[in-house]
C-alpha cells in the first residue's frame, strides 16, 4: 500500500496469481483534417496513459486481506476468536479517496511497476469442492520499468481457502449476524464495483502524454 498516494512503499505482499495481466493504455488523440492527404488523418498524438491490471487467484489469508482493504477502505485490528483464528472486520470508507497501492510485475525478462493504483472492482467467489477464487481489476498510472523488487512469496499462513468450509449466515442487522445460524451453500459470488475515475490535467513540464493527476472511485 502507498503511504503517499502515487509514491512506491515497502512491499506488504506478493501474491501469486493463476492469471494475470498488466497493460500500459494510451488515449490516441487523432487530427481528421485531411488537408490534401488522402489517407484522411493529418496528424496524431498519445495524450493519455494510464494502466489496467487484472487477475484471478485462489484466496488466500493475507492477499485477499489487502484486496478487500483496497476494496472498502478501512479495517480495524484483528479480533482474536480462538487459537490461530481472527476476525477481520471491513467497513467502506465514506469518502472517494479510498487507499492506492503500486503493483510490481517481475519474470524472467523483465520488471515494472504501475504507481497509484486503486481497486476497481473484486469478485470472491466458491463453488462447493473447488477453491475459493478471486477476479480483480484495478487502474493505476503507465507501468514503468523498475528494478531491485526480488520477489519472496511465503507459503506459511497463505492455505487455500477450501469452499467446503464456506457457510452464510443471514440476519436483518449487523448485530446479528454473530448469533446467526451458518447455512451451507453450493455456491456463492460477492461482486464490488467503485466505478472508479481518473482525473487528467494539464502538465507545468510541457509533457504530451499525462498521466492521470488523481483518480477516485464515484460510488460504490
Amino acid at each position: 500500500m502507498e503511504a503517499t498516494a502515487g509514491t512506491a512503499g515497502a512491499i506488504d505482499a506478493w501474491v501469486p496469481f493463476e492469471t494475470a495481466s498488466l497493460k500500459p493504455m494510451t488515449n490516441l488523440e487523432k487530427d481528421p483534417s485531411g488537408i490534401n492527404n488522402i489517407a484522411g488523418l493529418m496528424d496524431a498524438h498519445v495524450t493519455k496513459t494510464w494502466g489496467e491490471f487484472e487477475a484471478k487467484g485462489i484466496v488466500r489469508p493475507t492477499s485477499i486481506g489487502w484486496f478487500i482493504l483496497s476494496a472498502l477502505g478501512t479495517s480495524a485490528a484483528p479480533a482474536l476468536q480462538e487459537t490461530g483464528v481472527y476476525k477481520h472486520a471491513f467497513t467502506v470508507k465514506n469518502d472517494n479517496a479510498h487507499p492506492t497501492f503500486t503493483i510490481i510485475h517481475d519474470n524472467a525478462t523483465a520488471e515494472e511497476q504501475c504507481l497509484y493504483t486503486m481497486l476497481d472492482e473484486l469478485t470472491i467467489s466458491g463453488d462447493a469442492g473447488q477453491y475459493a477464487r478471486f477476479d480483480v481489476k484495478a487502474t493505476g498510472r503507465l507501468p514503468a520499468s523498475a528494478t531491485g523488487n526480488t520477489p519472496t512469496f511465503t507459503a506459511t499462513g497463505e492455505t487455500p481457502f477450501l469452499t467446503s468450509k464456506a457457510s452464510i449466515k443471514f440476519a436483518t442487522n449487523i448485530a446479528g449476524i454473530t448469533g446467526a445460524t451458518r447455512v451451507p451453500c453450493q455456491s456463492f459470488k460477492v461482486t464490488i464495483e467503485k466505478n472508479l475515475e481518473q482525473i487528467f490535467s494539464t502538465s507545468a513540464d510541457g509533457t504530451e502524454a499525462l498521466n492521470f493527476s488523481t483518480q477516485h472511485n464515484q460510488d460504490l
